[in-house]
């Protein structure tokens, strides 16, 4: 019964917190994973109001944010829509 805990934490533990490395707008940054769109916005403090994102050029809707998970070597790119004329 020990033998199957033990292994149940060490397979806990391969799911924790790694590193993974991405591109954002060309430039490599390391984060931990995992990691969704929201929570990276987060990290960057970076707004979400008038941006739009896509991952390894497909665009991400909005409404998949608090769920879609960014994968080590993603590559990223964020747009900020500008107003003018």
């Amino acid at each position: 019964m020990e033998y199957i805990a033990i292994n149940a934490v060490i397979a806990m533990s391969n799911l924790s917190v790694r590193n993974m490395h991405i591109i954002i707008n060309d430039q490599p940054m390391e984060f931990d994973a995992p990691l969704t769109v929201n929570q990276l916005f987060s990290t960057l403090n970076r707004p979400i109001v008038g941006t739009a994102l896509a991952i390894n050029q497909v665009i991400i809707p909005k409404s998949q944010w608090d769920s879609h998970l960014i994968n080590d070597q993603d590559n990223i790119l964020l747009f900020q829509a500008i107003a003018g004329g």
